[in-house]
């Protein structure tokens, strides 16, 4: 239902009510009795939980924080930093409990806690680091704390924002209206991220270690948005660019991919990373990793520039591809996975010797993310279970995940729950669809008044997944029946 990220940890609001929590010991000790959670929030090694009755519950690093005041009811709206934490209550006035430091921790005047006078009539807040936005019911927005990168000057944006965010690795926060528009306030290592819309694809680029970041935004129309840093001018986009399909960034360099197949380059070049090399073309999708590149082609070869990624093999028979921080990884059309490059104390070209049937993988700086068809995921690398990964060791329960991605030292999954997708008439039948998993088993029940305890299962017994759409077919239905609902279980 709702994923929250903070420094080095990560939790998950499952549909049941209860919260699952990953990287850094000192927040993965979810509280054991913690259920109907209908809101979460992180800030740095710190966490809340809004149950469905209105009170709070903390927990993580910061003493100062996990000590929610007494008597606090009736929270409708939660958010939290590194040394603070922000309830909104259901009368629209704001509850602030923690630490302040303000810029260089010195100044208590311009942290979260304090709070502006007459601030009422609030419905939503957002805060990082010593800063908060919060929103009016009216719709109109208040900023307070820190401002030396004016992320409390709200900038000219619609009346009709429907959701408030912060921006990881800067001190600013994101406001999206119900077009999808997006407009941001504050500065994101040094630029203002700009206000977009019809974004189809976002891609960050820069290094881990020195906090520089940059960003390429592809909209639907086939242009291109860059910003951030742009030391290497990177965020410095040709001019006339268009048609652009796909989007790649590296730690200071930009690829772009347009539709006729041929890609663009632009930013650092001190190892040739921006030299395409003459010639290619009928390109099908691009990669960019530290100071490399590799296109893959539609006949399944690979085609690298940059600095080079030692003992890269060749290919033929390649479906992706992804570029790490010295290494890279080629997903073949047999569902193999192969490494190549540097290969450090992570051991993140050390594939996993029983790995098969993936469908999709990510590399980040050093760590590996594998997709297999049963909507399982395997890591290895620096973020593997196994080498204690601080940062994303995938939890045990995970899975149903439908896509992957990295970004610098962090992984992410998108988990579908299990749901009907199509529901049709064939005769006096009734004809349902849905998304399957290999190797899981299902049931399809239905009811006549969503009463809990009148499910039926349909006849025929569990269906297997294929992982591909599947149809199931209830012929029982009774004419003149009223109604009748239905719903898909996962079978354990």
């Amino acid at each position: 239902m709702a994923i929250a990220a903070g420094s080095g940890c990560s939790l998950a609001l499952r549909s049941n009510g209860t919260v699952v929590a990953w990287g850094d010991s000192c927040i993965t000790d979810v509280p054991p009795d913690l259920t109907d959670v209908i809101r979460i929030a992180v800030g740095g090694l710190n966490c809340l939980a809004l149950r469905r009755d209105g009170t709070v519950v903390a927990w993580g690093a910061e003493t100062i924080v996990n000590q929610v005041p007494e008597n606090l009811t009736d929270v409708t709206a939660i958010a939290c930093t590194g040394s603070a934490a922000i309830a909104v209550r259901l009368d629209g006035t704001v509850v602030a409990w923690g630490a302040d430091g303000g810029l260089g921790g010195s100044n208590d005047t311009l942290g979260v806690t304090n709070l502006p006078p007459d601030l009422g009539d609030i419905v939503e807040v957002s805060a990082w680091s010593q800063s908060a936005i919060a929103r009016r019911r009216d719709g109109s927005f208040v900023g307070w704390g820190e401002n030396y990168l004016y992320q409390t000057v709200l900038p000219p944006f619609h009346t009709d924002v429907v959701s408030l965010g912060t921006g990881g690795g800067g001190s600013g926060h994101l406001f999206v209206d119900r077009s999808g528009s997006m407009v941001g306030t504050g500065f994101y290592h040094g630029v203002r991220p700009p206000a977009l819309s019809n974004v189809v694809f976002v891609a960050q680029g820069g290094d881990a270690s020195g906090g520089a970041y940059d960003y390429l935004a592809l909209l639907g129309d086939g242009r291109v948005v860059a910003w951030g840093d742009n030391l290497q001018g990177q965020s410095t986009v040709p001019e006339g660019l268009s048609n652009v399909v796909a989007v790649s960034a590296g730690k200071a360099h930009s690829v772009a991919l347009r539709a006729d197949g041929r890609v663009i380059a632009w930013g650092d070049n001190t190892f040739g990373q921006t030299n395409v090399p003459p010639g290619l073309e009928g390109v099908k999708s691009i990669s960019a990793g530290g100071h490399s590149t590799i296109a893959l082609r539609s006949n399944g070869t690979m085609v690298a520039w940059g600095n080079p990624i030692a003992n890269q093999p060749a290919l033929s028979d390649v479906k992706e591809v992804s570029v790490g921080a010295g290494f890279a990884l080629a997903l073949r059309n047999n569902g193999r996975v192969v490494a190549w490059g540097q290969n450090n104390s992570a051991g993140q070209t050390n594939v996993p010797a029983n790995l098969s049937n993936v469908v999709a993988i990510a590399a980040g700086w050093f760590q590996c993310v594998a997709l297999k068809d049963d909507g399982k995921v395997v890591v290895w690398g620096a973020n593997a279970p196994e080498r204690g990964g601080p940062y994303q060791a995938v939890a045990a329960t995970l899975k149903n995940v439908v896509a992957i991605s990295t970004s610098g030292n962090l992984s992410y999954a998108l988990v579908l729950d299990p749901k009907l997708s199509t529901i049709r008439r064939d005769g006096s039948n009734v004809v349902l669809g849905f998304r399957s998993f290999l190797g899981q088993a299902y049931q399809i029940q239905y009811s006549t008044d969503l009463t809990p305890n009148n499910w039926f299962n349909l006849p025929g017994g569990n269906v297997t997944g294929t992982g591909a759409n599947l149809e199931v077919t209830d012929s029982t239905v009774i004419p003149g029946q009223p109604q009748r609902f239905y719903r898909l279980v996962e079978v354990n």
